[in-house]
């Protein structure tokens, strides 16, 4: 990586603890960060301005950095207090001389930025970060299992719906625990590779008729798979946890109708590791920058 050859000036918007933490990583560093509504003014390093409106946040910075993800309502940036930032506000005030950065950008971002002729940067698109993403959800999950199961875990029969890279890294996780292993996943290599460390894999196909003995069932596929038939197949006592984006992985309807909980599990790196998470991600941008520059 060729090193950053002057300070940058970068403003930081909305988000979880990880942004206050990205902007005091960039602040050590050197360079000149300006935030607008982050989650905790208090724990902002004091060399760190505030902005007093989005247009004042834009006009002090070349970079400007979303959250990830950037958006969960497709209206605001994600974090934010209500209405305080806009997508729309910001599309209007970006300009050529930005670059926009954020976690999962959508479409919409894309679209401007080639409107607009602005560089754009998805740090979510990085190989190295997904993969420390994934080691921080995982960490983050297993501290929330600890917390709602009135179990241990060693011994306990759990399933893990998707083996991605999320997938893999928690299974490894529990299983050096001492937890009970089960995958389900669409792909035929990915099951292999479940299979090959010892952890029984099967496709969503055979998905019911291997749902009445678990104790733990953890979703991470964006999508619909734990439907009322299979639901109708748990114990009573099995805890149900989703990773995944909304609307996940559970018929939540049907879980009610069943009596089943049902744990929302979003954005773990950024309750259970801020800190490490944003300097993480400090560390990605820093990397793309000097790269770019």
């Amino acid at each position: 990586m060729n090193p950053i050859s002057a300070p940058l000036s970068l403003t930081v918007l909305g988000g979880d603890m990880r942004q206050n933490y990205l902007a005091n990583y960039l602040s050590e560093k050197g360079h000149s960060v300006t935030c607008f509504c982050p989650p905790a003014y208090s724990l902002l390093k004091p060399d760190i301005r505030q902005a007093a409106s989005l247009a004042e946040a834009l006009s002090a910075s070349k970079f400007i950095i979303g959250p990830v993800p950037f958006t969960r309502d497709q209206k605001t940036i994600n974090g934010s207090p209500a209405d305080m930032i806009l997508l729309s506000n910001l599309y209007t005030l970006l300009n050529k001389n930005h670059f926009l950065i954020g976690g999962n950008l959508p479409a919409s971002a894309h679209d401007v930025c080639d409107n607009k002729r602005i560089t754009c940067y998805d740090f979510m698109q990085s190989e190295s970060l997904i993969f420390m993403n994934a080691e921080l959800t995982a960490e983050g999950m297993i501290g929330e299992l600890l917390q709602k199961t009135p179990f241990m875990l060693q011994s306990c029969p759990i399933l893990i719906i998707g083996y991605g890279r999320c997938g893999t890294v928690l299974a490894q996780k529990l299983h050096a625990i001492g937890s009970k292993i089960c995958v389900c996943d669409i792909s035929e290599t990915r099951r292999a590779m479940a299979s090959s460390l010892g952890f029984k894999s099967f496709p969503p196909s055979h998905l019911k008729d291997s749902l009445s003995l678990l104790s733990v069932i953890i979703n991470t596929v964006p999508e619909l798979v734990l439907s009322e038939d299979c639901l109708a197949c748990l114990s009573p006592s099995c805890l149900l946890f989703d990773l995944a984006t909304p609307p996940g992985g559970i018929d939540q309807k049907a879980a009610i109708k069943h009596n089943l909980p049902v744990f929302q599990c979003l954005g773990l790196p950024g309750k259970t590791a801020p800190l490490s998470a944003g300097e993480a991600i400090g560390i990605t941008i820093l990397e793309r920058i000097a790269a770019n520059d």
